[in-house]
């Protein structure tokens, strides 16, 4: 059993004494009496009442023993008064008024001021004293004695200061005793309190209630009338209160306190170490507290709250009465603050994380995740409230001419730039995304109309007028945007997917523009969507076709070579030329299995003409590659498995590439052409002339053969500027060993001008269109028209419709 008595200070603390300890000092005690009576031969001296006296000391210490092992202290009382009875019967039966068993008599004031209050300890003594007075006065040996005088009187002073000063010396020792246990349950209580906050932390408790839970724990343990946390504005120039109990209305959101003022705040922020006053008006340092005197704040504690050896804010504590707080307090204040300051050191690493996973780390616009967010979220609006929503998908156009002519940390800069005119150009609750590359995604809520939607686009237009200073030169760029108007019922990928369709038409009409998605955008998109699911199968049906169109020496006619140009015969709609579906596949994977199955098919053809080719050189086949392509990590491997399923000799085997291709990755490209060079194959630069830096890839590639661009025969003829350029550009060739091939030829006198120039070989329809394997095959072995009159008839009865098509690869 425990039992509680406030202590001087006015806390309860448990008190409580053992059994047996008071078993033993009754059996010391009684021992002592009982060897006294045996051993002293004292004039009436009753041993038999001695003993029985003994054996009842003995039988209280079992019981003590065995009994419940705590005694309340009425029981205590009822045994210290018993325990002086027996030593004051004892005293009687020893006859002795002086006997020693009087010094028995001193247990009890020290046990008294041990256990109990002043007030029952004087009890006890009042009633030890009455008692040896009663056996002074029944005991006629004491009446005797009393001619001793004044040596009895000095003893009896001796003993009575001894018996004071062993129960100041007890009473001392209780009071410290009873201190340190306060302390100990002090302690321990705030500890308890400061692990509950922790362990709420640490179960992720959002940082506000965390904070407002701490706030509450500081008020109910320290007992203050008001407590509060007070955070640094970024700015640094200023505390705001964060949280806080016990203020009036209105001060959290209005309080602001300058750094530069005498506060208590101030102080504690400046000095970065707990700060404690008593009295704060006569505290001289804090006069500047003006809302802690608006309050009536005596006492205050304040201690900092640092995270990340950063200063975050105070943690104070406050009462409108005269406190002295202890070490403990300030320990327990401290406690607190550091478990906030974890809580907001964590909250900000968590903050740190989800933004790097939501937004682009070099422009520091939202992601493409984040993106779609706040589209989801601005669509649920729009439904709610009725509302329109625009999407505006932006692509800088040639962006990869910048990095392939300054650098890729030019482009960075390039991107880092546009990304603050973008967000300057829509409102601030508006979204500026980037998704990656160089393509920006706007995102504005509540749009009236379509016209709202345009004047972003105007803008962004505008904004992107303005030069940039890149690599210490001044550069313009221009970009092409898609929008998409949407209303509550779309969803986010729909949408998304409308603004890039509108951006591919922006690209289409030139680029440096935008284009508003409409319905005939709509029914372009579901034609692309439902060309590309049948493409998928298109294979496996045996719906592909592949053409060859002759490569002739320029000066004799001679085929040398043949291009592979790929048809779709599919189902309902004729032969389909390249361009309708070649740019959807390539923005799937499907564009690798058909690739794949050009280049075997081509080079099984190619094997099986030059197999009955008699001297001469092997007819060469080339087949397109695209940006897919060229990238794909397995394209070398395909290469090399299709010449050994073929027995194609690699020099009879051209690949063919355009700028466009290189302008994804020059350097890749570059790694990746080299291998497939090492095969032994050639390698072709196609539209030559068409792009921006022919010349530099001419130097750094592979290259063995050229195709000048259709572009420059048109003029031909006419001795334009044309003829020039193909002189120029044949003689550079010429110089560094590689071959010129001049697309496009279609007229005798286009031919003639070619060989004139230089130019050893030409293709086009002039000589003829692309032909089926097997009317190819007739005209192998002969050469082809020169002049207007003698352009060959296309062979063989019933000629494919592909004779008549464009030769779009």
């Amino acid at each position: 059993m425990t039992v509680k008595r406030r202590a001087r200070s006015g806390v309860p603390v448990p008190q409580a004494v053992p059994g047996p300890v008071l078993a033993f000092l009754y059996v010391v005690g009684v021992s002592i009496s009982l060897a006294w009576a045996l051993a002293v031969d004292a004039p009436g001296m009753e041993l038999a009442a001695v003993t029985a006296l003994a054996v009842l000391g003995y039988a209280l210490a079992l019981l003590l023993v065995l009994g419940p092992g705590r005694l309340p202290h009425a029981a205590l009382e009822l045994l210290l008064a018993l325990s002086t009875l027996l030593v004051s019967a004892a005293i009687y039966f020893g006859g002795d008024p002086a006997s020693p068993y009087t010094l028995l008599y001193v247990w009890a004031p020290p046990y008294s001021f041990a256990l109990f209050g002043r007030a029952r300890a004087a009890r006890q003594i009042a009633l030890v004293a009455a008692a040896y007075a009663v056996v002074l006065v029944l005991l006629p040996e004491a009446h005797e004695g009393a001619h001793h005088g004044l040596w009895d009187a000095l003893r009896w002073a001796a003993l009575v200061l001894a018996v004071a000063t062993v129960c100041f010396v007890v009473e001392r020792l209780a009071s410290a005793l009873s201190g340190s246990n306060q302390h100990l349950h002090e302690r321990a209580r705030q500890q308890a309190v400061v692990s509950e906050l922790g362990r709420r932390a640490l179960a992720g408790m959002e940082l506000d209630r965390l904070v407002e839970e701490a706030i509450g724990l500081l008020r109910d343990t320290l007992d203050v009338e008001l407590a509060s946390v007070l955070e640094l504005l970024p700015d640094g120039k200023a505390l705001r209160m964060r949280a806080g109990l016990g203020w009036r209305d209105g001060v959290k959101e209005s309080l602001r306190i300058p750094l530069a003022s005498s506060s208590i705040a101030a102080y504690a922020l400046a000095h970065s170490q707990p700060v404690v006053t008593e009295d704060l008006e006569a505290d001289e340092r804090f006069a500047g507290s003006l809302v802690l005197h608006e309050h009536g704040v005596v006492s205050a504690m304040t201690v900092l709250i640092e995270v990340s050896g950063r200063p975050f804010g105070i943690l104070g504590a406050y009462t409108t009465v005269r406190r002295r707080f202890s070490r403990n307090d300030i320990h327990f204040l401290q406690s607190l603050a550091n478990v906030l300051a974890a809580a907001v050191a964590r909250a900000r690493s968590e903050e740190s994380a989800r933004h790097q996973a939501l937004h682009d780390p070099l422009t520091g616009l939202p992601n493409r995740t984040l993106f779609v967010e706040r589209l989801t979220g601005a669509l649920a609006r729009a439904r709610r409230d009725g509302g329109l929503v625009a999407v505006l998908f932006l692509d800088v156009d040639h962006f990869n001419v910048i990095n392939d002519s300054l650098g890729h940390h030019a482009g960075d800069r390039v991107l880092e730039a546009l990304a603050p005119r973008l967000t300057a150009v829509v409102r601030g609750e508006d979204t500026v995304a980037r998704f990656g590359g160089d393509e920006f995604v706007l995102l504005c809520e509540d749009v009236a109309c379509e016209e709202d939607a345009r004047g972003v686009a105007e803008r962004v237009l505008a904004a992107l007028d303005e030069p940039l200073e890149v690599a210490g030169g001044v550069h313009r760029v221009t970009a092409s945007m898609g929008v998409a108007i949407a209303c509550g019922e779309a969803v986010p990928e729909a949408v998304l997917r409308d603004a890039d369709s509108a951006l591919y038409r922006a690209k289409e009409r030139g680029r440096a523009r935008y284009e508003v998605f409409d319905e005939d955008m709509r029914a372009r998109a579901v034609a692309r969507l439902a060309t590309g699911l049948a493409l998928e199968s298109a294979l496996e049906r045996d719906e592909l076709r592949l053409l060859f169109q002759p490569v002739v020496r320029a000066a004799t006619g001679e085929i040398v070579a043949a291009e592979a140009l790929l048809r779709w015969q599919r189902p309902g709609h004729g032969l389909v030329l390249p361009a309708d579906f070649i740019p959807i596949a390539e923005q799937t994977d499907q564009i690798i299995r058909l690739g794949e199955w050009v280049l075997r098919t081509a080079c099984r053809q190619c094997a099986r003409w030059n197999c009955g080719r008699r001297g001469g050189r092997p007819l060469v086949v080339s087949v397109n590659l695209s940006a897919r392509q060229l990238a794909d990590p397995a394209i070398v491997d395909t290469v090399a498995a299709a010449l050994e399923e073929s027995g194609l000799d690699p020099r009879a085997l051209g690949l063919e590439i355009t700028e466009s291709v290189l302008m994804e990755d020059l350097d890749a490209a570059v790694r990746t052409l080299c291998r497939l060079r090492d095969l032994g194959v050639m390698i072709v630069l196609d539209d030559f002339g068409a792009g921006y830096s022919s010349l530099a890839y001419v130097k750094k590639l592979p290259i063995e053969v050229i195709k000048l661009d259709r572009s420059f025969a048109e003029d031909l003829g006419a001795r334009g500027k044309d003829g020039a350029i193909v002189a120029a550009v044949t003689a550079m060739a010429r110089e560094i060993g590689v071959a010129v091939v001049a697309e496009g030829i279609e007229q005798a006198v286009q031919a003639e001008r070619v060989a004139r120039l230089g130019c050893r070989y030409a293709q086009g329809f002039h000589y003829a269109r692309p032909l089926a394997p097997e009317h190819f095959a007739e005209i192998l072995g002969r050469p082809l028209p020169l002049a207007d009159g003698d352009a060959a008839p296309e062979p063989g009865e019933g000629a494919p419709p592909a004779a008549s098509a464009a030769p779009t690869r």
